[in-house]
């Protein structure tokens, strides 16, 4: 019983930290030097393929930042001890005729912008079956209805692989941040 509150309150305690909302607030990261055995991150793309391409590391916290050919910002934070997460936070440009402001719709926009990605990523993560996944988890939202940070299991197993669409935010009239995490976990 002691282990499962133990397991449960790391993992809490990485996925919340990872999932702070500024990425660049240094004043809310803790330094991982005196608590995390873990290696130092190391960006998970490739730098060669973008033309302003932005690599941060701060206290053991990675963060990329790049502008895609169709314009969107990318933004990830690879952090983590006891659960390995990537935060892809999506900058994206909304539709001036858009309405539908349900989480159906943006669960649809994730796997399009993980297309764009996929193939610039060195990511431990398979992000072609993380697209795939949340296609046919779309596609049978009937069964389930589509909500943020529902768990969606990419690999089961000792270590399993998860991902979730962990929110939607109107940044402005323009732009709307679409924020997927994607953990394995517990190391």
């Amino acid at each position: 019983m002691r282990i499962s509150i133990l397991i449960i309150f790391c993992f809490y305690s990485a996925f919340a930290f990872c999932q702070k909302d500024d990425f660049f607030d240094t004043d809310s990261i803790i330094d991982f030097e005196e608590h995390c055995v873990r290696s130092v991150p190391e960006p998970v793309l490739e730098s060669s393929k973008f033309s302003d391409y932005k690599f941060e590391l701060r206290n053991n916290v990675g963060f990329e930042q790049v502008l895609l050919l169709n314009g969107d910002k990318l933004i990830i934070k690879n952090c983590g001890c006891e659960y390995y997460t990537l935060v892809f936070r999506l900058e994206v440009t909304k539709p001036q005729d858009q309405k539908n402001e349900s989480v159906e719709r943006w669960y649809k926009e994730i796997p399009k912008r993980l297309a764009m990605i996929e193939d610039l990523s060195d990511s431990p993560f398979d992000l072609n079956k993380a697209k795939l996944l949340l296609i046919n988890y779309i596609d049978s939202y009937n069964n389930h209805p589509l909500k943020y940070k529902h768990e969606i299991v990419i690999e089961a197993g000792e270590m399993p692989t998860k991902m979730s669409l962990d929110y939607v935010r109107i940044l402005n009239d323009k732009t709307v941040a679409l924020e997927l995490s994607i953990w394995i976990g517990p190391l």
